[in-house]
Parts: C-alpha cells; sequence; structure tokens
C-alpha cells in the first residue's frame, strides 16, 4: 500500500528537499551516494547548481527521500 510507483513524472511519494550551502562542498556532493537530512536518508536528484553574482555564489541541491517522517518528528501534521 506504501510502495513506491515510478510514473513518467518520477516517483510517487517522494519528498523533495532543497540545500543552500557553500560553493567549497560541490565535490562532496557530487561524490556523495547518499545524505543524510534531520535523520532522514535523502539522494541527489539532480547535478548541484553554483548560483549567484560576484562573489556571493551559493551551491542549490536538490534531493529527494521516500523515507516516511517518524511519528514522533514534528514533521508530519
Amino acid at each position: 500500500m506504501n510502495a513506491l510507483t515510478f510514473t513518467e513524472a518520477g516517483f510517487e511519494g517522494a519528498t523533495r528537499v532543497e540545500i543552500k550551502t557553500d560553493p567549497c562542498h560541490l565535490d562532496l556532493i557530487k561524490q556523495s551516494e547518499y545524505v543524510v537530512i534531520d535523520g532522514i536518508r535523502c539522494k541527489l536528484s539532480n547535478p548541484p547548481i553554483i548560483r549567484g553574482i560576484g562573489e556571493k555564489d551559493i551551491l542549490l541541491a536538490y534531493f529527494f527521500t521516500v523515507d516516511k517522517p517518524r511519528l514522533d518528528s514534528g514533521e508530519t501534521l
């Protein structure tokens, strides 16, 4: 009942996470198999993007997870 479904649009039930960080972490993020965010295992969904103007660059990385939040985590409504 709670299984993932793969469709043309991607994974149903997957949660997207956006991380903004310093561009010095680019290689680390690209080489990682997964990251743990608030105790939830997440995988990189697209290559990281560096955005910015002048010396104020920022690295944007988008991850997705299929893990369900714990009931006691405060992440459910």
